[in-house]
């Protein structure tokens, strides 16, 4: 009776919503996606969970996975509803942020953060060597290459974004609490049990600290041009809330993506070993007599970094709402309050940008130009620090792969989505070449 009961319930339920959308077909469910009982249930038919833009990755939904329409809505000013930092402020707001954070990456700053970039990643990568014992050893075996990678990017982002000589054999370390451990409370906390919640407070205490301690103005780091650009703006400067937003949001961003794609590149080398010797080769041509690497035309490199960007795209869907009503040329008439969501990983899947989507193919990217490297968004709020991300990408897998042969010790190249949609562990083996 009770089982008679729950389905019809569930029928009447499904009828009623069915009924409100004009019966189109999309994505049902009784918790959303994102509330707190959606993300702790796993994904399953009836529940979405934080996996499903990569599990039901080739099932038609409601979501939209065409360029096209993406373009469309990502390119539109005003209408739609973002929520403070860079990412997520609407209209005159958040054109006031990105005003001041382009500042901070024009091409005449970014020349020389460019070079610094390059510069850090080998530098710590040699640290690296050296404080991991791999200088003395010819076979490396690494159970899960994201211990390597998450450290590396967040070691990075603290000296490249915030002038911070942090070396990889001592903790990134504020007020408190190490930076890492600030960093992922800050970002994952609210997906946890409610007892552990009261570690927020301490995280932004020590991350605000982190800034205060850290405002030298002679730096030339992102987090100072990002200051300077700010004080720039005389009235409209960032207020010390909107600092810390964009301030987390460089250190998040700057150091969890990267992380997880790295993990990924490693991981499609070593397991498509053709791909990985044409991508030696390249780096053997442009290498110095002295050994050394510089930041020169390295695109095979680059094509496999953002060949993996499109297969495991961190950020999975990008939700707006309409402020007005828009007839886009009187086709398609969004009411205000309608939402509407690119589902950023189905796009990349989606064939008609991306013959034989499922496969490895960084030949892909050989030649695109900026504006069509889609997995940094598109449109205004595309992301503002891809230079950044595609310079350390490609400087520490070149250093990586010109003193290292890549051996997948097995193969897990699958989806898993935490704050971001990345792949399981990978383990690999080095041996020296």
């Amino acid at each position: 009776m009770l089982s008679n009961t729950t389905t019809l319930l569930l029928l009447s339920f499904s009828h009623i919503v069915k009924l409100e959308l004009g019966k189109l077909p999309g994505l049902r469910s009784i918790f959303s996606p994102a509330s707190l009982f959606g993300t702790l249930i796993p994904t399953y038919f009836w529940n979405p969970g934080l996996s499903w833009q990569w599990q039901w990755r080739n099932q038609a939904a409601i979501y939209t996975i065409s360029l096209d329409v993406a373009r469309q809505f990502l390119f539109l000013k005003g209408q739609f509803d973002w929520r403070i930092d860079s990412d997520h402020a609407n209209g005159a707001e958040w054109s006031r942020h990105r005003r001041i954070l382009s500042l901070a990456f024009t091409p005449e700053t970014f020349g020389g953060l460019n070079a610094l970039v390059w510069e850090e990643t080998t530098t710590l990568y040699h640290q690296m060597l050296q404080a991991e014992g791999w200088t003395r050893e010819s076979d490396i075996m690494i159970s899960a290459i994201d211990r390597i990678t998450t450290k590396f990017a967040l070691i990075l982002i603290a000296r490249c974004g915030f002038g911070q000589p942090i070396s990889w054999d001592t903790p990134p370390q504020i007020s408190g609490m190490p930076l890492g451990e600030a960093l992922v409370i800050v970002s994952g906390m609210y997906r946890l049990p409610i007892k552990r919640l009261h570690d927020i407070e301490m995280a932004y205490t020590s991350l605000a600290a982190f800034m205060k301690e850290n405002s030298d103005p002679q730096r030339k780091d992102v987090f100072r041009l990002m200051i300077r650009a700010s004080e720039g703006e005389g009235k409209l400067h960032m207020t010390d809330d909107e600092l810390a937003g964009n301030t987390f949001l460089m250190l998040f961003a700057g150091h969890e993506t990267t992380a997880k794609t790295l993990d990924a590149v490693i991981g499609f080398l070593a397991w498509y070993e053709d791909v990985q010797e044409e991508v030696y080769q390249e780096i053997k041509k442009v290498m110095s007599e002295e050994g050394k690497l510089t930041c020169g035309e390295l695109i095979k490199v680059q094509s496999c970094f953002l060949e993996v960007a499109r297969l495991f795209q961190t950020t999975e869907t990008v939700v707006l709402k309409t402020d007005e009503e828009d007839g886009h040329g009187g086709q398609v008439i969004l009411e205000p309050g309608t939402r509407v969501a690119v589902d950023v990983v189905g796009l990349h899947y989606n064939p008609k940008y991306f013959p034989n989507p499922e496969e490895f193919r960084p030949s892909r990217w050989c030649g695109m130009s900026e504006s069509g490297m889609t997995m940094f968004s598109v449109g205004p709020r595309s992301c503002i620090g891809r230079r950044f991300a595609l310079t350390e990408g490609v400087a520490f897998l070149s250093n990586l792969l010109r003193d290292w042969k890549l051996h997948i010790r097995a193969r897990v190249m699958r989806g898993v989505t935490a704050m971001t949609l990345g792949v399981g562990e990978v383990p690999v083996r080095l041996t020296r070449r």
